[in-house]
């Protein structure tokens, strides 16, 4: 109601009522026409109370009675002025009592309605006090009818909150929507209130009406954006699996005349038909291969026509390992909020009061499903392929289901699946069975048809010949027997054939069934190709049968290439992989995924009926065998920027992702199922050798979180007890804490993995985007396609390893960026138990609109944990550092002092890296000292760190101001390792240095500047540096360089001419850059530098063991500044390295016509 009203008193009736009624819902279920005085209200209420009396649960509605007051003389005002108009009264003292009347229903919405007419009776003036204003000023007759409107707004927007759906059962999920509105009204109802008592022209109404008008849009606007945002906030944090790509895909291989028949099947109209109330389970019961999903498909879409009606549904498959009764039913409740706006945030408030239930617990989900089906329209529930997962959950899945009908009267549930025993025990009594196979002749026929038609159109056969096959093909579809899958196999497998007289054999006499359809296939791949391709045939197939993920075409064929023993993947031996003709029908690619045409094709072959033509032991073995091998490739040792390019470039890492993830749940499983000991210790001891490999790399001890997880490994615990325990432990780190932490950001310092598999991952994937070209242009001589060709078109990932866009990537990074601003949400509600405590929000301004509508009483002083006395002594070190962590400086001081003095001491250390200078400036008031902090129980480990270098190794940047402005030693020194891990400070060579070495030593440059001139700031002498700085000018990508020589320049009066060598050779080593290498030389760097040994490598010796273009141009710029190119390293010339012989590559000249060209280059100039 924002349209200004006319002065005109008729008019002005007319137009609000004409916009009541427009913005009321169902207008025709109310009759107001009897109520048209105060005394039809009082009447009732009367009664009202007498009733309430009787039964002992009598209400305050005194509460209303300055609305009922204030009203009645607001109407006798308008009397005054003109005959107040019976159907107007009736808008205002109709809704009054019906609104009484039906919010008593339910006590918490009638004292809600009740106390709101009170608070809005307070806000209206006393109208007979101002009479005579009114009669003498045109303004206040005016403003008589905007009250009007306030008074109607707020009658039409209750009576419409109960005329929404179960409104009576979840009052308070749905009140507060409709609450903000009338919030709004109340402050109107104020405002113009105020104007009575002051001056008030037209120019002021008129302002009023628009402060209005844009309160009610801002209002709509914030809810819409806060719902919005909410509800992907929720959506995000619970990754809801949805099966649109399943139904796009069914769409697709679907012909456009299948599935017809059943809209004119009795069974179905009946099902179908929302009015009948006997058969609202509907079965469709098919044998294998009937085509079950395509029809299911088929009435999805058909349900999805329907107006006022809602359809969610499944396609379940064996191939989701991870399936659950709990997932399904999260799915089907997103489904239906994601088709009714209103139930965004019902869904989000029940996600705050109970995230966890609503992740994972079964009956939570279920009683959550009702409820939205109870809110929602009449809704089709539509799920496939229920046979193919587990036994024990699909009979969970199908009593929950049916549970969840019994409860909601309008919803209809259509179930597809074979005629299982536990499945027909189910159904047997609660669904109409539909049987498939019987009735979708037609479907195959049709099918059949346009496959020939298609295949016979790119075949080079004449029309003679193409009739002959048409006429061999007729019977195909009745000997199909119902069996779409059948005719399908069939077809691909003549596909294959290039004669007539092959086609003919085959189609001569038809296999029965399916297993003799597989069997026919088998018999193709192992009698008519050779034997290395049967040998490839049988291990792809083991391998799609045996992984629990489904695996990449180009990752199989990296697989293929390698051997034991191997360190790395060998180009030459890359196998390159022709999937379709090898396999034939029985696998599909899609997506450049591999996958079986049909959950039978995998049974067939594993049955040991069958003769078992794939072992699924031996598969999980070779599977198993190859990750471990792979896992020891040179790849993950490499540090060197320029190594790892060329690993990359060269596809060492293309096997990566499914190697990683994957290697241990493959051999829990293989070791769960072998029974021969010999072959179990045999793989114990492979996996043992990669252990002691990678453990070598491991800069931290397992964090105390994952050590107390259960026992994974029970199968090898008796005879191998360690290994046991590191793979529970690495299998705990992969499943608790990989798939919620960036892992860009995980290093070899803060990996809590035990055999530190993932502190690559971050420097893979930086570089990998470090070598792509942004945007539309390409640099000359990019590898953009070479990576596409080797990595897929969906190169940039998002870093949560357990977000389905970690695998499948994006094609582009500004989407990636926008996707991870979703997982990026640091602003966490402090509130106990709020969901949003752990998910946390985009922004300080969403976090704080969310405390106002959620959490208004601790708006003013947020409470991030608990009182003292109300923590468990065992939980209070995990509390307390949270807290030190969120910067809560006044709860930790509370604690300070009275905690043991170990416990302090890792919270300081805690406070130095990740909190706040506030923080850390409690800790030295309590004793604390600026200069030392101690690393583990100062009895037993009797060492110390130098809080300055802790800070700044941590980049806490804050607190490293605080300290150097607090009088710390400046010059104080300390080893280079992680002071959180007395393991690895027992084991580690110490390696001495000052706060600038630390410095010195941060990866990224930008951060390694800001640190030095940070110093620098406060008077840091930067000749104290007491380690080589030759790690100065490390970076990652050539973006970076102009941050390295700003760098440079910043730390020039500082370094020595042994300090300028290091740095030379270190840049030699590694990024080869010649500007670098040109500040070096000009500032006294010896170009042909070999350190303090004569055997040390030349810079132009480092250079020519790289084979890549920098290292050319940084090779001739050394030998244009006299590089001597036959000074030996080891024995060896620099001619004789492959940068020197393949440089020919870059330049277009020799070695030894560039060693010529600069020498005379050299003396003539």
């Amino acid at each position: 109601m924002t349209t200004v009203l006319p002065s005109n008193f008729d008019e002005a009736y007319e137009m609000a009522k004409t916009e009541f009624f427009r913005e009321l819902k169902r207008p025709q279920d109310y009759d107001f026409s009897k109520f048209t005085s105060i005394d039809d209200v009082y009447d009732y209420t009367e009664k009202l109370q007498t009733e309430q009396a009787r039964h002992g649960n009598m209400r305050h509605l005194n509460r209303i009675r300055p609305y009922l007051q204030n009203l009645e003389q607001y109407v006798g005002v308008l009397d005054t002025f003109s005959q107040a108009k019976a159907d107007l009264l009736s808008l205002i003292w109709g809704p009054i009592k019906l609104l009484i009347q039906i919010s008593s229903t339910l006590v918490k919405s009638y004292d809600k309605i009740i106390d709101t007419m009170g608070q809005i009776g307070d806000r209206l003036p006393h109208f007979r006090k101002y009479i005579e204003m009114f009669k003498s000023n045109d303004n206040l007759k005016r403003l008589l009818l905007v009250f009007l409107r306030d008074i109607l707004e707020f009658h039409v927007t209750a009576l419409n909150f109960f005329k929404s759906k179960k409104w009576e059962l979840y009052f308070e999920s749905m009140w507060p929507k409709y609450g903000n509105k009338i919030t709004i009204i109340m402050n109107n109802v104020e405002r113009h209130a105020a104007l009575i008592s002051n001056e008030v022209t037209l120019a002021s109404i008129l302002d009023a009406q628009a402060a209005h008008a844009e309160a009610v849009k801002t209002c709509e606007r914030d809810e819409e954006f806060q719902r919005r945002q909410d509800f992907a906030t929720v959506q995000q944090s619970l990754s809801p699996k949805l099966y649109d790509d399943e139904l796009e895909q069914f769409r697709k291989l679907r012909t456009p005349d299948s599935g017809k028949w059943i809209e004119k099947n009795e069974e179905f109209i009946a099902w179908f038909n929302a009015s009948n109330q006997s058969g609202r389970v509907l079965w469709i019961e098919g044998i294998p291969g009937a085509g079950k999903s395509f029809l299911s498909a088929h009435v999805v879409e058909i349900a999805q026509l329907q107006t006022n009606s809602c359809t969610v549904f499944a396609f379940l498959s064996f191939q989701d390992q991870q399936l659950t009764t709990a997932r399904v039913l999260q799915s089907l409740v997103f489904q239906v909020v994601l088709e009714n706006v209103d139930l965004h945030q019902v869904l989000c408030r029940e996600v705050q009061s109970n995230y966890r239930g609503v992740s994972s617990n079964t009956a939570c989900l279920q009683a959550l499903f009702i409820k939205m089906l109870q809110l929602s329209d009449p809704t089709y529930i539509i799920i496939d392929g229920v046979d193919e997962i587990d036994e024990f959950e699909r009979s969970f899945l199908l009593r929950t289901l049916l549970k969840v009908k019994m409860e909601c009267d309008e919803v209809r549930l259509l179930i597809s699946s074979r005629g299982e025993d536990n499945i027909m025990r189910i159904l047997r009594n609660e669904a109409t069975c539909l049987r498939l196979h019987t009735n979708n002749l037609p479907d195959i026929e049709t099918f059949v048809l346009g496959k020939t038609n298609d295949w016979l159109g790119r075949c080079a056969f004449d029309g003679h010949t193409c009739g002959q096959i048409r006429k061999l093909l007729e019977p195909l579809a009745s000997n199909s027997e119902g069996m779409i899958l059948y005719a399908r196999l069939m077809l691909d497998n003549i596909s294959y054939l290039s004669s007539l007289h092959d086609i003919r054999e085959e189609l001569g006499a038809l296999p029965r069934g399916l297993d003799e359809a597989y069997g026919r296939i088998l018999v193709r791949i192992t009698e008519r190709l050779p034997e290395r391709d049967r040998d490839q045939v049988k291990r792809i197939l083991g391998w799609v049968a045996g992984s629990q993920i489904s695996i990449q075409k180009r990752e199989l064929e990296v697989a293929f290439s390698i051997r034991e023993g191997d360190r790395m993947v060998l180009r030459d031996r890359r196998v390159f992989l022709n999937v379709l003709h090898l396999c034939g029908p029985i696998v599909e690619i899609r997506e450049d995924t591999i996958r079986f045409v049909h959950f039978t094709a995998k049974q067939y072959l594993a049955d040991q009926q069958n003769k078992s033509f794939i072992n699924l032991q031996n598969a999980w073995l070779d599977i198993c065998r190859t990750c471990i091998t792979y896992l020891g490739f040179e790849c993950f040792e490499y540090d060197a920027d320029e190594e790892i390019e060329q690993a990359i470039l060269s596809g060492e890492f293309v096997f990566f992702h499914y190697a990683t993830t994957q290697w241990i749940t493959q051999l829990r499983l293989y070791l769960e199922h072998i029974t021969n000991k010999t072959e179990r210790d045999a793989v114990c001891e492979e996996v043992q050798h990669l252990v002691y490999r990678r453990e070598s790399f491991s800069h931290t001890a397992t964090s105390s979180v994952l050590q107390k997880r259960i026992q994974d490994f029970h199968s090898i615990q008796d005879d191998w007890p360690d290994l046991s325990t590191t793979l529970s432990n690495e299998n705990a780190f992969l499943k608790y804490k990989a798939p919620f932490i960036g892992l860009k950001t995980v290093t070899i310092f803060n990996s809590e993995s035990p055999l530190n598999i993932f502190s690559i991952y971050g420097i893979f994937y930086q570089t990998l985007e470090s070598m792509l070209c942004s945007g539309m242009n390409h640099r000359p001589g990019c590898h953009c396609q070479t990576l596409k060709d080797q990595y897929g078109l969906f190169l940039y990932k998002c870093d949560r390893i357990a977000c389905p866009r970690h695998r499948h990537g994006f094609a582009d990074k500004k989407n990636r960026d926008q996707h991870l601003l979703d997982h990026d949400r640091p602003f966490k509600c402090p509130e106990a138990g709020c969901t949003f405590g752990e998910i946390g929000f985009k922004s300080e301004g969403s976090l704080a609109q969310h405390m106002d509508q959620h959490h208004p009483t601790q708006k003013l002083a947020p409470m991030k944990h608990p009182p003292i006395q109300d923590i468990d002594p065992e939980s209070l070190e995990v509390v307390l550092t949270e807290a030190v962590k969120a910067g809560e400086e006044e709860f930790v001081s509370r604690f300070l002092g009275s905690i043991p003095e170990s416990l302090s001491d890792k919270l300081y250390l805690t406070a130095l890296r990740s909190s706040t200078s506030a923080v850390v400036a409690q800790f030295v008031t309590s004793g604390q000292s600026i200069d030392k902090a101690y690393v583990g129980e100062r009895d037993k480990y009797p060492l110390t760190a130098v809080p300055l270098i802790v800070a700044m190794r941590a980049y806490n940047l804050e607190v490293v101001r605080y300290l150097l402005t607090h009088n710390c030693s400046f010059y104080a020194e300390s080893d280079f390792i992680d002071h959180g891990n007395e393991q690895s400070l027992a084991r580690k060579s110490r390696r001495v240095g000052t706060v600038l070495d630390h410095a010195i030593d941060l990866d990224d440059p930008q951060r390694r500047l800001e640190a030095i001139l940070i110093l620098t700031n406060h008077g840091y002498d930067l000749r104290k540096v007491k380690r080589s700085p030759f790690r100065l000018t490390r970076r990652r990508n050539i973006e970076s360089e102009s941050i390295i020589m700003n760098i440079l320049d910043v730390m020039e009066h500082a370094l020595s001419k042994d300090n300028l060598n290091d740095i030379l050779k270190e840049e030699a080593r590694s990024r080869c850059s010649v500007e670098v290498a040109r500040w070096l030389l000009q500032r006294g760097a010896e170009v042909n530098t070999r350190g303090k040994t004569l055997s040390a490598a030349t810079p132009l010796y480092s250079a020519c063991v790289k084979k890549t273009e920098n290292a050319a141009h940084f090779a001739k710029f050394l030998l244009e500044s006299g590089a001597d190119p036959n000074l030996r390293t080891q024995g060896r010339l620099a001619v004789e390295l492959r940068g020197a012989r393949n440089i020919s590559t870059w330049l277009g000249v020799t070695w030894e016509e560039l060693v010529e060209s600069t020498k005379h280059a050299r003396e003539s100039g």
